[in-house]
């Protein structure tokens, strides 16, 4: 059991008292011992959020001392720089009392007023307890600011155990992202490998299997922007916009690279947005290797940006494909979803025009977002 303690002055403003902190109590415990082994939380709550509380009461109640207790741990605001040793004795007992007592009210006794302090659940962790002078007289008032402190505590506590639900969430949602990124590299590796194995066989194709080896390499690498948090930081290339669009094109590309033509202002390109601008390029050149110009052998792209002070206007024309009668009727998963990640990601929003020639797309970014 730990007995921390911080001191003020009654008689001066709340925000001239001196205070001692916790976390400086703790600093200087580790100093003098070499290590800690003191709790720095209880149940989801911060000691500066036990501080803030014990703080908060003893200045709402004007007590002479307020103290919150638990599991191996206590906090002690006086209005003194000393607490008497009878009025300490006084102010466990107290929470010791309510802890055990587990009223669902506050609780007085020996010139002190308590109150249990619990999870969402209803179990016990600890008692708030103020004590003062014995001509003190508590009021409603003060019973109901203790009501309301407890309560504040148990939203804190659910606040933290929510805090702690989504961080375990999103590290369950990041492994199995790496796990799913990990598969795919291995999938390409392995056609890869098939594609060079088969080779040896016909020598008259070595040409051929080498230059669809280098493109299932490439297709590979470009992969690695569509997963979160990984262009940014794993690729140089991806810092700029027009590096990015070389290397997530690289796979389509044809030897003479007159297929994809590539033109226009670069600008500094964020991790946040690498993602964004990779999954919409990636889907845009996959759906034309299997419907639009790029499924053609005369077909081709250009993909143009065009940046002024605010804005950056990135497009996307496909011409010498097959004859696009009328827009699609049905918008597949990949379409939407890039829909969704522009908006979100972005800010911006996906302009398309189904031309007769070949699909025309703008896409229109704020500098700003782009860089985040």
């Amino acid at each position: 059991m730990t007995r921390m303690l911080q001191h003020g002055d009654e008689l001066r403003d709340v925000k001239d008292i001196p205070s001692l902190r916790v976390n400086d109590i703790i600093e200087s415990a580790v100093n003098e011992g070499g290590q800690s082994n003191l709790p720095i939380r209880l149940d989801g709550v911060s000691m500066d959020g036990l501080d803030r509380l014990a703080r908060v009461a003893r200045r709402g109640l004007r007590a002479a001392a307020v103290m919150i207790s638990g599991t191996a741990i206590e906090i002690i605001v006086v209005a003194q720089s000393l607490i008497a040793d009878e009025q300490d004795r006084m102010l466990r007992a107290l929470c010791a009392h309510v802890h055990k007592d587990g009223s669902m009210g506050s609780v007085e006794r020996d010139h002190g007023l308590g109150i249990a302090l619990r999870r969402p659940d209803g179990s016990i962790i600890g008692a708030l307890c103020a004590i003062d002078s014995p001509t003190r007289v508590w009021s409603d008032d003060d019973r109901a600011l203790l009501v309301d402190l407890a309560a504040l505590f148990e939203a804190e506590i659910e606040l933290g155990a929510e805090i702690q639900r989504r961080r375990a969430a999103e590290e369950a949602g990041e492994l199995i992202t790496r796990e799913l990124a990990h598969r795919i590299k291995n999938i390409f590796s392995v056609i890869a490998s098939l594609v060079a194995l088969s080779a040896r066989g016909h020598p008259e194709a070595r040409d051929f299997a080498g230059q669809l080896g280098d493109r299932i390499a490439a297709l590979g690498r470009a992969n690695d922007f569509v997963r979160p948090h990984v262009g940014g930081s794993s690729h140089p290339e991806a810092q700029s916009l027009l590096g990015l669009i070389e290397a997530l094109m690289a796979p389509y590309q044809d030897a003479q690279r007159v297929r994809i033509r590539i033109e226009g202002q670069d600008a500094p390109v964020g991790r946040s947005s690498v993602t964004t601008l990779a999954l919409v390029l990636h889907e845009l050149a996959t759906n034309a290797v299997k419907y639009g110009a790029l499924s053609s052998p005369s077909g081709l792209v250009t993909i143009k940006s065009v940046s002024n002070l605010t804005c950056l206007t990135l497009s996307w024309q496909e011409q010498g494909g097959p004859e696009i009668e009328k827009p699609p009727e049905q918008e597949g998963f990949g379409t939407v979803l890039s829909h969704r990640a522009v908006a979100a990601q972005l800010g911006s929003t996906l302009y398309q025009e189904w031309r007769r020639e070949g699909l025309m797309l703008r896409l229109e970014i704020p500098l700003q977002r782009l860089a985040h």
